[in-house]
């Protein structure tokens, strides 16, 4: 996630789920690559009193703030996602051994979101496991093997199969990635801008969460600002546009894909973190009606799952597609094998 509230990063994601007519789902801009496993701070953090921060305090945790990674052990991570329509969640769990063997889980939950006396549909899920032969998609009668892929310069990996990918690991208890600034980003909206930057407010707050001393630091942008955030997206959008085909830009007009995206853009983040690793904890994001938006809690060590739970059910066919042509095609035949049985069960 962004580690200095990237709202660029936000923005260019909910563009291209637009223009992708695909399901929105968080996916922020992540920080650096600087790895660190030890962070100093000045003072300890049980030594300053809890309450309100000042501006400048919270401006420069924002600054110290890391990007937690998974190591040894059994890791979790979390987010979801409210796109008004359907609430997304996506549940990471990841294990590494002593040796270096990791083992992951992905869980995908799409929960469509019902009002009133209108029926409530059950959600829909999905679920990945990567063992050592590679990544597999598992459906109610079938696990699908993701292809290797062969990227240039590279000795090969295993292809993600519907987007799912592990974390980086490293041998220590706890690592981070040093964030980014808005100017490192391949962003198209600058919170440097003076129009944002004048009317955009920094709080924060010293709190307990659990048994460590957190900071929650809550960035909101104000009319002002939200009003040029609205300018430069349209700018955005009129260039994106040409990439539309003829047929399709009279039903995608600009004022359309700007109702659309307004629902979904933060206009406010909380983050918190912990004070004396600077390792984050979680961020929310909030759209200008103050409705939640998004959530994602970064890696943090859990309580180990059953062996089982990372391993393909053994009722299941396995099936190992040579090309990601191939794979795609079964993928979309057991989606709707997966919909036929679901149905039945109801």
């Amino acid at each position: 996630m962004v580690a200095v509230f990237g709202w660029a990063g936000a923005v260019t994601v909910l563009v291209a789920a637009v223009f992708g007519f695909g399901a929105v789902a968080v996916s922020l801009a992540k920080g650096g690559e600087g790895r660190v496993t030890i962070v100093e701070t000045n003072q300890p953090a049980l030594a300053r009193p809890l309450g309100p921060i000042s501006t400048a305090e919270a401006e420069a945790a924002l600054k110290r703030i890391k990007t937690p990674e998974a190591g040894a052990g059994t890791w979790r991570k979390m987010d979801v996602m409210d796109d008004t329509t359907t609430l997304h969640t996506n549940i990471v769990y990841q294990w590494q051994g002593p040796d270096g063997k990791k083992l992951e889980r992905r869980e995908r939950i799409q929960q469509i979101q019902s009002k009133g006396k209108e029926a409530k549909f059950p959600p829909q899920r999905r679920l990945w496991v990567r063992n050592e032969e590679g990544l597999w998609a598992v459906h109610e009668r079938v696990a699908i093997l993701s292809p290797r892929v062969q990227p240039s310069g590279s000795g090969g990996a295993h292809g993600t199969n519907g987007g799912v990918t592990s974390g980086t690991t490293t041998n220590g208890a706890a690592s981070g990635k040093a964030g980014k600034s808005a100017k490192d980003e391949d962003e198209f909206i600058d919170e440097n801008d003076p129009e944002i930057a004048a009317d955009t407010t920094t709080i924060g707050e010293r709190l307990k969460e659990g048994d460590r001393v957190a900071l929650l630091i809550s960035k909101r942008m104000g009319p002002k600002a939200q009003n040029r955030v609205e300018v430069l997206i349209e700018q955005k959008i009129k260039e994106m546009k040409k990439e539309i085909p003829l047929l399709l830009r009279p039903l995608l007009t600009v004022s359309f894909i700007k109702g659309m995206i307004a629902k979904l853009l933060p206009m406010r983040f909380d983050q918190m973190m912990d004070e004396e690793t600077n390792m984050q904890i979680l961020e929310r994001g909030y759209n200008k009606d103050g409705r939640f938006i998004m959530e994602e809690r970064a890696w943090a060590p859990c309580p180990d799952l059953a062996p089982e739970s990372y391993a393909v059910p053994k009722n299941l066919k396995l099936l190992r597609p040579k090309t990601q042509k191939e794979a795609e095609k079964l993928e979309e035949d057991a989606r709707k094998e997966d919909e036929k049985i679901r149905e039945k069960k109801k």
